[in-house]
Protein backbone atom coordinates (compact mmCIF):
# COMPACT_ATOMS: atom_id res chain seq x y z
CA UNK A 1 0.00 0.00 0.00
CA UNK A 2 1.47 3.61 -0.94
CA UNK A 3 2.33 5.76 1.33
CA UNK A 4 0.65 9.05 1.74
CA UNK A 5 2.55 12.34 2.17
CA UNK A 6 1.53 14.02 5.36
CA UNK A 7 1.88 17.61 5.60
CA UNK A 8 3.66 19.32 8.29
CA UNK A 9 5.16 22.78 9.02
CA UNK A 10 8.68 22.51 10.01
CA UNK A 11 11.34 25.11 10.60
CA UNK A 12 8.98 27.75 9.15
CA UNK A 13 8.70 25.33 6.23
CA UNK A 14 5.67 23.65 4.76
CA UNK A 15 6.47 20.00 4.11
CA UNK A 16 5.28 17.07 3.10
CA UNK A 17 6.68 13.82 5.21
CA UNK A 18 6.39 10.09 3.84
CA UNK A 19 7.33 7.98 6.53
CA UNK A 20 7.05 4.62 7.69
CA UNK A 21 4.62 3.35 10.87
CA UNK A 22 5.66 5.67 13.91
CA UNK A 23 8.89 3.98 15.70
CA UNK A 24 9.80 2.87 12.60
CA UNK A 25 12.18 5.09 10.29
CA UNK A 26 15.81 4.25 10.30
CA UNK A 27 17.10 7.00 7.94
CA UNK A 28 15.42 10.60 6.41
CA UNK A 29 16.54 12.01 2.85
CA UNK A 30 15.31 15.85 2.95
CA UNK A 31 14.93 16.64 -1.03
CA UNK A 32 14.51 20.15 -2.07
CA UNK A 33 12.76 20.86 -5.43
CA UNK A 34 14.01 23.84 -8.28
CA UNK A 35 13.54 27.50 -8.72
CA UNK A 36 10.34 27.89 -10.00
CA UNK A 37 8.24 24.62 -9.30
CA UNK A 38 5.46 23.86 -6.68
CA UNK A 39 6.31 22.44 -2.90
CA UNK A 40 5.62 18.65 -4.22
CA UNK A 41 7.45 18.00 -7.56
CA UNK A 42 10.06 16.05 -6.49
CA UNK A 43 7.27 13.72 -4.15
CA UNK A 44 7.09 11.48 -6.99
CA UNK A 45 10.79 10.28 -6.33
CA UNK A 46 9.37 8.60 -3.36
CA UNK A 47 7.72 5.98 -5.67
CA UNK A 48 11.16 5.15 -7.49
CA UNK A 49 12.96 5.12 -4.19
CA UNK A 50 10.93 2.88 -1.60
CA UNK A 51 9.70 1.10 -4.61
CA UNK A 52 13.31 -0.22 -5.10
CA UNK A 53 13.09 -2.80 -2.58
CA UNK A 54 14.97 -2.76 1.05
CA UNK A 55 14.15 0.68 1.73
CA UNK A 56 10.90 0.51 4.06
CA UNK A 57 12.59 2.20 7.06
CA UNK A 58 13.50 5.27 4.84
CA UNK A 59 11.62 8.80 5.73
CA UNK A 60 11.16 11.26 2.83
CA UNK A 61 10.94 14.87 3.52
CA UNK A 62 10.07 17.08 0.62
CA UNK A 63 10.29 21.33 1.58
CA UNK A 64 8.60 23.98 0.02
CA UNK A 65 10.79 27.02 -0.59
CA UNK A 66 10.00 30.13 1.62
CA UNK A 67 9.19 32.41 -1.55
CA UNK A 68 6.03 32.41 -3.92
CA UNK A 69 6.86 33.37 -7.23
CA UNK A 70 2.72 34.18 -7.60
CA UNK A 71 3.29 37.79 -8.53
CA UNK A 72 6.26 36.99 -11.42
CA UNK A 73 3.40 34.77 -13.12
CA UNK A 74 4.38 31.09 -11.59
CA UNK A 75 1.18 31.12 -8.61
CA UNK A 76 2.46 27.85 -7.95
CA UNK A 77 6.21 28.13 -8.13
CA UNK A 78 8.21 28.80 -5.33
CA UNK A 79 11.78 29.99 -4.92
CA UNK A 80 14.56 29.78 -2.24
CA UNK A 81 15.97 32.99 -2.73
CA UNK A 82 15.46 35.39 -5.36
CA UNK A 83 16.36 35.04 -9.48
CA UNK A 84 16.85 37.61 -12.15
CA UNK A 85 13.55 35.93 -14.35
CA UNK A 86 14.41 38.30 -17.16
CA UNK A 87 17.65 36.17 -17.97
CA UNK A 88 15.96 32.89 -16.58
CA UNK A 89 13.51 34.14 -20.12
CA UNK A 90 16.38 34.58 -22.69
CA UNK A 91 17.64 31.21 -22.05
CA UNK A 92 21.61 32.48 -20.77
CA UNK A 93 22.36 30.26 -18.49
CA UNK A 94 23.34 31.28 -14.82
CA UNK A 95 27.53 32.02 -14.44
CA UNK A 96 29.18 29.33 -13.12
CA UNK A 97 32.09 31.66 -11.99
CA UNK A 98 29.55 34.12 -10.65
CA UNK A 99 28.30 31.47 -8.59
CA UNK A 100 30.99 30.42 -7.63
CA UNK A 101 32.25 33.62 -5.99
CA UNK A 102 29.37 35.27 -4.21
CA UNK A 103 26.58 34.88 -2.16
CA UNK A 104 22.86 35.18 -3.33
CA UNK A 105 20.95 37.64 -1.57
CA UNK A 106 18.37 35.37 0.90
CA UNK A 107 20.18 32.22 0.34
CA UNK A 108 21.75 31.68 3.90
CA UNK A 109 18.33 32.28 5.50
CA UNK A 110 16.76 29.43 2.98
CA UNK A 111 19.39 27.32 4.29
CA UNK A 112 18.89 28.33 8.17
CA UNK A 113 15.32 27.29 7.58
CA UNK A 114 16.33 23.82 5.71
CA UNK A 115 18.71 23.59 8.55
CA UNK A 116 15.81 24.04 10.89
CA UNK A 117 12.96 21.69 8.69
CA UNK A 118 15.37 18.69 8.37
CA UNK A 119 16.40 18.86 12.68
CA UNK A 120 13.03 19.36 13.72
CA UNK A 121 12.11 16.20 11.41
CA UNK A 122 15.06 14.33 12.35
CA UNK A 123 13.81 14.73 16.13
CA UNK A 124 10.47 13.88 15.38
CA UNK A 125 12.15 10.49 13.91
CA UNK A 126 14.14 10.19 16.51
CA UNK A 127 17.08 10.07 14.28
CA UNK A 128 20.65 12.02 14.93
CA UNK A 129 21.96 13.88 12.02
CA UNK A 130 24.42 11.00 10.93
CA UNK A 131 20.89 9.32 9.53
CA UNK A 132 19.78 12.41 7.47
CA UNK A 133 21.07 13.00 4.02
CA UNK A 134 20.09 16.55 2.68
CA UNK A 135 19.86 16.44 -1.41
CA UNK A 136 17.30 18.27 -3.80
CA UNK A 137 17.63 19.45 -7.62
CA UNK A 138 19.02 22.29 -8.99
CA UNK A 139 18.48 25.34 -6.75
CA UNK A 140 17.10 22.70 -4.20
CA UNK A 141 20.80 21.18 -4.24
CA UNK A 142 22.08 24.17 -4.16
CA UNK A 143 20.42 25.34 -0.87
CA UNK A 144 20.96 21.77 0.64
CA UNK A 145 24.64 22.02 0.06
CA UNK A 146 25.32 25.41 1.58
CA UNK A 147 22.64 24.12 4.63
CA UNK A 148 24.80 21.12 5.42
CA UNK A 149 27.94 23.54 5.44
CA UNK A 150 26.82 26.34 7.24
CA UNK A 151 24.99 23.86 9.74
CA UNK A 152 28.03 22.38 11.65
CA UNK A 153 26.23 19.42 12.10
CA UNK A 154 27.59 15.30 10.72
CA UNK A 155 24.93 15.01 8.62
CA UNK A 156 24.92 11.00 6.41
CA UNK A 157 25.91 12.93 3.00
CA UNK A 158 24.58 15.05 -0.06
CA UNK A 159 22.25 14.10 -2.97
CA UNK A 160 23.08 16.86 -5.52
CA UNK A 161 20.93 16.78 -8.78
CA UNK A 162 22.05 19.33 -11.46
CA UNK A 163 22.98 22.05 -8.77
CA UNK A 164 25.84 24.65 -8.68
CA UNK A 165 27.93 26.25 -6.54
CA UNK A 166 27.47 28.99 -4.16
CA UNK A 167 30.61 30.73 -2.39
CA UNK A 168 33.06 27.67 -3.00
CA UNK A 169 35.98 29.25 -0.97
CA UNK A 170 33.53 29.29 2.31
CA UNK A 171 31.86 25.97 1.09
CA UNK A 172 35.69 24.54 1.03
CA UNK A 173 36.48 25.25 4.86
CA UNK A 174 32.92 24.13 6.20
CA UNK A 175 32.81 20.91 4.09
CA UNK A 176 35.61 19.19 6.27
CA UNK A 177 33.70 19.03 9.01
CA UNK A 178 32.19 16.46 6.69
CA UNK A 179 35.51 14.44 5.53
CA UNK A 180 34.16 11.23 4.73
CA UNK A 181 30.82 11.60 4.41
CA UNK A 182 29.46 10.62 0.42
CA UNK A 183 27.88 12.91 -2.27
CA UNK A 184 26.43 11.73 -5.02
CA UNK A 185 26.42 14.00 -7.67
CA UNK A 186 24.73 14.24 -11.18
CA UNK A 187 24.76 16.75 -14.24
CA UNK A 188 23.71 17.36 -17.51
CA UNK A 189 26.95 17.62 -20.20
CA UNK A 190 24.29 19.90 -22.05
CA UNK A 191 22.55 21.68 -19.40
CA UNK A 192 21.24 25.28 -20.41
CA UNK A 193 20.87 26.50 -17.22
CA UNK A 194 23.57 25.63 -15.04
CA UNK A 195 26.87 24.72 -16.61
CA UNK A 196 28.39 21.86 -16.25
CA UNK A 197 31.55 23.15 -15.52
CA UNK A 198 30.28 24.71 -11.93
CA UNK A 199 29.23 21.14 -11.15
CA UNK A 200 33.00 20.49 -12.02
CA UNK A 201 34.02 22.97 -9.88
CA UNK A 202 31.61 21.61 -6.74
CA UNK A 203 33.57 17.58 -6.97
CA UNK A 204 36.69 19.12 -6.90
CA UNK A 205 35.87 21.66 -3.69
CA UNK A 206 34.16 18.36 -1.91
CA UNK A 207 36.84 16.46 -2.92
CA UNK A 208 39.46 18.77 -1.66
CA UNK A 209 37.87 18.87 1.41
CA UNK A 210 37.86 14.94 1.92
CA UNK A 211 33.99 13.90 0.87
CA UNK A 212 33.70 10.86 -1.02
CA UNK A 213 31.93 12.29 -4.27
CA UNK A 214 30.50 9.65 -6.42
CA UNK A 215 30.16 12.29 -9.72
CA UNK A 216 28.14 10.67 -12.48
CA UNK A 217 27.61 13.35 -15.28
CA UNK A 218 25.25 11.85 -18.32
CA UNK A 219 24.67 13.27 -21.97
CA UNK A 220 21.40 15.85 -21.02
CA UNK A 221 20.38 18.46 -20.23
CA UNK A 222 18.85 20.18 -16.60
CA UNK A 223 16.73 17.16 -15.21
CA UNK A 224 17.08 13.78 -13.24
CA UNK A 225 18.10 11.27 -15.45
CA UNK A 226 17.31 7.66 -15.38
CA UNK A 227 20.88 7.08 -13.91
CA UNK A 228 20.60 8.84 -10.69
CA UNK A 229 16.89 7.11 -10.34
CA UNK A 230 18.69 3.88 -9.88
CA UNK A 231 21.63 5.21 -7.98
CA UNK A 232 19.12 6.94 -5.33
CA UNK A 233 18.02 3.89 -3.88
CA UNK A 234 21.46 2.29 -2.91
CA UNK A 235 23.05 5.59 -2.25
CA UNK A 236 20.15 6.60 0.62
CA UNK A 237 20.57 2.81 2.06
CA UNK A 238 24.46 2.79 2.19
CA UNK A 239 24.84 6.48 3.58
CA UNK A 240 21.32 6.15 5.97
CA UNK A 241 23.06 3.04 7.41
CA UNK A 242 20.44 0.98 6.45
CA UNK A 243 22.57 -1.35 5.06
Amino acid sequence: MPLIPRRLALGGLNCLLLAPPAGRAAGLAVFCHGFGAPGDDLVPLGADILGAGRTGALALLFPEAPLSLAAEGLPAGRAWWPLDLSRLQTGAPLDAGELARREPAGSGEAAAALGEAAADCAERLRLPARRVVLGGFSQGAMVAADCAFRSGLAWAGLCLLSGAPLHLARWRRQAESLAGRPVLQTHGRMDPVLPFEGAEAVRDTLAAAGMAVDFRPFMGGHTIPPEALEALPGFLRTACGLE
